[in-house]
């Protein structure tokens, strides 16, 4: 068992496998806290009702009930047979042995959290890129405004863009604030 409790891993179960069983079909039936046993019944997604036992050797399906006689429910009945009463160390070993069906949309959720914390980690990877870009354009105006020379006017650049005219380094910045406000 996962949880301290076995009536915690019982609700756990019921709660955490709608995703790959029927929704809502986990149903807890017997919770014997004394002797550490519970049983539950849920319904596969191909259409076969099973009988967990949890206990603290793990889990295990001691019956079955195929639904309908469809091609999928004929062989999850094969597959539990050949596991019936064979204790599984984790919920999600035993419904992916049983439950081809599971087993794909386990591998979907699966996949689907791997995505979630790739695309977590690149977001800001790509904030930092943003980050590194601005510094490096700024470090290449204050390149570009630090090379200028006033007493060169063939050096001068023949552009409409004022930055480029009126370009001066931060001691220069405070004089002229100092001599605006005067």
């Amino acid at each position: 068992m996962r949880l301290a409790s076995l009536n915690e891993e019982l609700e756990s179960i019921t709660r955490d496998y709608d995703y790959g069983i029927v929704p809502g079909s986990a149903t807890i039936f017997v919770l014997d806290e004394i002797e550490a046993l519970g049983r539950l019944d849920l319904t596969l997604l191909e259409g076969v009702m099973i009988v967990v036992e949890v206990n603290n050797q793990g889990y295990k399906i001691t019956s079955h009930s195929p639904l309908y006689s469809g091609a999928s429910a004929l062989a999850t009945t094969q597959a539990i047979l050949a596991h019936i009463n064979q204790p599984f160390e984790t919920m999600e070993n035993l419904l992916m042995t049983v439950s081809p069906m599971f087993c794909e949309r386990f591998q979907e959720v699966l996949y689907e959290k791997l995505q979630s914390v790739n695309q977590s980690q690149i977001v800001p990877s790509q904030h930092d890129n943003q980050s590194q870009q601005s510094t490096t354009t700024t470090t290449t105006t204050a390149t570009t405004t630090t090379s200028f020379n006033p007493q060169r006017p063939s050096s001068l650049p023949h552009s409409s863009n004022p930055s480029l005219h009126t370009s001066t380094s931060p001691s220069n910045t405070t004089n002229t604030q100092d001599n605006w406000i005067r």
